[in-house]
């Protein structure tokens, strides 16, 4: 080959390469050629994570790898998604994807096709797990008490208790509990080896009884004079922070309370007056929901629903039975009739499928939907319709899909959530007794044939 030729072919080389590096630039910047008279059009991306991970991903039935994953180069338009793992039920909803935007789908929870299911203990009518995740307070028809370990396994002798139990309460460092009943209240501190339940005479005719959240062993209340009262009862110490109170509710730094229906006070929690927060509204305060880190939301005596943000009332709904804050405070669940839940953003600006602002609807049902609250991380509910546990995800886009845990009884099966949403407590009729069962969400790893 003469020199002429070679010139001619590193020329053409370069002019090629030249014209070539621009077109793949723009291609990994996701712009792809269309007709000349119009512009070039951008494509979308879309983030995919699951729990558990390493989950399948197929877009419009092609393989795109495991979770966690990101795929660009996706056309605007629907696209078909469906995420799978072997033991668990797949994952499947149809996305619009719109050019230039990364659409997110971090908050898919996959769920097993045949969970494990353990009865822990019979003839159970009344439960509560400790605020430590490994400690279970269960009560017999019988009144017996047994304080068992996160395994099922006794860990102290039983009590007989009074009869006519209304509530368990646990202390936030898991050391005590609270036995509420018609004829008085009892504690039981459970660090220690040999318990036995001590009267607190000083709670009896009292409201609202709270733990401090910060202080071992002391407890807030109203008594039957509408005086908010400190009580530690390891040393029998009362003390009354403030008279004439209606309602009140606390943080892990305040005491929120409402002398009069149209403000609320925030004292810090020795009881001293630092704030007062006007109320802007025709109706009356009615129900403080206060959460750790402070947010606050309000039932009004006309049923509607606000929430205070910098000082500022915010509408949420205009009627509404019953509320949750979520785990992170930035949303709030809604129930506006007993058979339709909604979510409330009121600060996430993570979660692009709910404005913020907006009240969305996640699920309506033909049943009543009894005891809704959050699961695991905030992103999806639990709730019983009927006999029927379920499980919905909050992402409204195509459909919010659900998941049905287990049958359990016509009356409250008092679901409780632990181990960060690995595993679900409740009570479930079985043979001539209700007994407390735990049914666990993920599958071990020894359960997969190769690990």
């Amino acid at each position: 080959m003469n020199k002429a030729i070679r010139q001619v072919l590193l020329f053409v080389s370069i002019a090629f390469f030249l014209g070539l590096a621009p077109l793949l630039v723009f291609y990994a910047m996701g712009y792809r050629l269309t007709p000349i008279s119009d512009p070039p059009l951008p494509v979308g991306v879309v983030l995919v994570d699951s729990n558990p991970r390493r989950a399948e991903i197929t877009v419009n039935q092609k393989p795109q790898g495991t979770t966690p994953q990101s795929i660009p180069n996706l056309n605007p338009g629907v696209i078909d998604i469906t995420v799978s793992k072997t033991g668990y039920l797949p994952w499947q909803k149809n996305i619009t994807i719109n050019p230039a935007t990364v659409s997110e789908l971090r908050d898919i929870i996959l769920f097993p096709a045949n969970p494990i299911r353990e009865t822990i203990i019979q003839d159970i009518k009344r439960f509560s797990l400790a605020p430590n995740r490994s400690l279970i307070a269960a009560l017999t028809s019988a009144d017996r008490l047994h304080i068992l370990d996160d395994e099922g396994a006794s860990i102290l002798s039983t009590f007989t208790l009074r009869p006519n139990i209304e509530q368990l309460l646990w202390s936030p460092d898991s050391n005590f509990l609270l036995v509420i009943s018609k004829l008085g209240v009892q504690a039981i501190n459970v660090g220690q080896l040999n318990p036995r339940p001590i009267s607190l005479p000083s709670l009896a005719n009292t409201s609202n009884i709270t733990w401090d959240q910060r202080v071992p062993g002391r407890l807030l209340y109203l008594d039957n004079q509408k005086q908010l009262v400190a009580y530690h009862f390891p040393t029998n110490n009362r003390q009354v922070l403030a008279g004439d109170i209606n309602l009140f509710a606390v943080s892990s730094r305040y005491i929120y309370t409402i002398t009069d229906p149209r403000y609320i006070e925030v004292r810090n929690l020795q009881g001293v007056k630092l704030n007062q927060l006007a109320i802007d509204t025709l109706a009356d305060i009615t129900k403080l929901y206060v959460t750790p880190g402070d947010q606050i939301a309000l039932l009004l005596s006309d049923q509607s629903l606000f929430i205070i943000d910098k000082s500022e009332l915010v509408p949420v709904a205009p009627n509404a039975l019953g509320l949750g804050w979520s785990p992170d405070e930035k949303l709030i669940y809604v129930q506006t009739d007993d058979r339709s839940l909604y979510v409330f953003n009121a600060g996430d600006e993570r979660v692009d499928y709910l404005p913020l602002r907006e009240l969305k609807l996640i699920t309506r049902l033909s049943s009543p939907i009894r005891d809704p609250q959050w699961f695991a991380g905030g992103r999806h509910l639990i709730y019983q319709t009927n006999d029927e546990i379920i499980i919905s995800e909050i992402d409204p886009r195509d459909r919010p899909l659900t998941y049905s845990v287990d049958t359990t009884n016509l009356g409250s099966s008092s679901i409780t959530v632990g181990g960060g949403g690995s595993i679900l407590l409740y009570l479930k009729q079985q043979s001539n007794s209700i007994d407390l069962v735990s049914t666990e969400l993920i599958i071990p790893q020894e359960n997969f044939l190769g690990f």
